[in-house]
């Protein structure tokens, strides 16, 4: 409510009797009738208030991200590059999550994390020294003996197997029936663990390998595959 003050001044009534004194000012009181509010009106303004702020906040996040992702100098491609990585890990995020749930209705899903898969083996054989590894057409293979090696820092390394192979039937030479030469075409090779070989039509992979007792595990494989590579190759 408000209120506002008027004064009266009075006149003589003749025009040639000049003015000796002013009449006390008689105060006037106006009363405001009382408005109803305005709610379109505040509406509004609270409207453009909510929209103000989130413009304010859309722009202050946008700051925060080009400052983050832009660095000295590299603007361009630096921060492309980045805004790809980042829609890239979020729709991973979201994949990843949606996965999950759909997983709880199939407990039989498939494997999720990638698997390291080793080659099929059809069985695993333990040969002590003097023992025979495999056996081909032609050739054989023997465990001789284990040594070990003490300038290696990997346990896989400090065992190592001593193999000879030879001829299963050897070659003759005979002169008048009197046998002259014999050859095994004996030779020494080398197996560490995890090294491949070849022995006739089999392939086969150095399991493990123990110096006490002195043994080595062989095992074949399920399917012979070209691609091996391989320490020893014997028909």
């Amino acid at each position: 409510m408000m209120k506002v003050m008027a004064y009266r001044i009075e006149h003589s009534a003749s025009g040639n009797q000049q003015v000796t004194a002013r009449a006390d000012p008689q105060p006037v009181i106006l009363l405001e009738t009382k408005r109803s509010p305005n709610l379109l009106g505040l509406l509004i303004r609270l409207l453009g208030a909510a929209v103000l702020l989130l413009l304010v906040t859309l722009l202050t996040i946008l700051v925060v991200i080009i400052t983050n992702l832009a660095g000295i100098g590299r603007v361009g491609d630096d921060l492309g590059g980045r805004a790809r990585n980042a829609v890239d890990s979020a729709g991973a995020t979201l994949q990843r999550s949606a996965q999950r749930v759909t997983d709880r209705f199939d407990p039989a899903h498939l494997p999720r994390e990638p698997l390291a898969y080793d080659a099929e083996f059809s069985q695993l054989a333990t040969t002590s020294v003097g023992g025979d590894i495999a056996q081909g057409s032609s050739h054989v293979l023997t465990l001789v003996e284990i040594r070990s090696r003490s300038d290696t820092s990997d346990p896989n390394e400090t065992n190592f197997a001593v193999v000879e192979s030879r001829l299963v039937t050897p070659r003759e030479t005979t002169v008048l029936g009197v046998t002259v030469l014999r050859d095994e075409e004996r030779r020494t090779d080398y197996l560490y663990k995890a090294e491949s070989f070849r022995v006739g039509d089999a392939y086969y992979k150095v399991n493990w390998i123990a110096a006490a007792p002195p043994e080595i595990a062989v095992a074949r494989y399920r399917y012979a595959d070209s691609n091996v590579a391989l320490k020893i190759a014997l028909d």
